[in-house]
């Protein structure tokens, strides 16, 4: 399988879940679908437990409107990810 194809898959599967609704509720808390898709993997990644979410989204959206730094290892990887250093020694 190509890379392509692997995005347009999960393209195909996000468009499945995700409902015309989730995006005026993020518009409506002046977020774009795509930060809130972020946080949420965030906050998977951070709780293994479906009752851990809410508190550990409220930390998160609670730094972040302070303008804090989240200060969870997730926001790290992310990064080290997106520039292409995950896993490098």
């Amino acid at each position: 399988m190509t890379t392509r194809a692997i995005i347009e898959q999960i393209v195909r599967d996000f468009k499945k879940v995700w409902l015309p609704e989730f995006s005026d509720r993020a518009f409506k808390l002046k977020q774009t679908p795509q930060q809130i898709n972020t946080i949420a993997s965030f906050i998977e990644i951070e709780s293994r437990l479906n009752e851990e979410r809410p508190p550990i989204a409220s930390v998160i959206y609670n730094r972040l409107n302070i303008g804090m730094l989240l200060g969870i290892d997730q926001t790290a990887v992310y990064i080290t990810k997106i520039e292409n250093r995950w896993g490098m020694s």
